[in-house]
């Protein structure tokens, strides 16, 4: 593949999934407050506003970062089985938000201790790290991609 046709789609992929990464932010964000709640069994009350005033320019920047990676990777490969990966790196993605903010709520159970009473344990929406859940699920895929891409990389390459 040309370089100039090759740069010309790493941009476009960073613009769009930039601004893509903009629209869905607030999804994510309700996303997790919904599984640390259902993690925990209703344990957790979260209290405050849940708005985003402006978007976090980390998560943009996380996501447009990883697709673009993805897509680099894709195209230098040339493999036929690419939707297969993208599949496997959606299911890891999900699997790994699940798995952190499992551990995120429950951590949180373990540090309350006035809860003796059987109060839900309140927080408040700005507390809970978005971002830092949001890069944990980004990397654990990431690196699985990139470890099997290199490993089991075609002979003929």
């Amino acid at each position: 593949m040309k370089a100039a046709k090759l740069y010309f789609i790493i941009t476009a992929v960073f613009v769009l999934t930039f601004l893509l990464a903009t629209y869905f932010e607030f999804g994510f964000r309700v996303m997790v407050i919904r599984l640390c709640i259902i993690s925990t069994n209703h344990k957790i009350l979260f209290t405050g506003k849940n708005f985003l005033f402006f978007p976090t320019l980390y998560f943009e920047l996380f996501f447009s970062i990883f697709s673009t990676i993805i897509v680099f990777r894709l195209l230098k490969a040339n493999n036929p089985r690419w939707l297969f990966k993208i599949f496997m790196i959606a299911v890891l993605f999900v699997a790994t938000l699940i798995l952190s903010c499992f551990i995120y709520a429950e951590a949180n159970i373990m540090e309350c201790t006035a809860c003796n009473d059987h109060q839900k344990l309140r927080i408040f929406y700005h507390e809970v790290p978005y971002n830092t859940l949001f890069l944990i699920s980004l990397l654990i895929p990431l690196l699985v991609f990139i470890i099997s891409d290199t490993t089991f990389r075609n002979p003929s390459q």
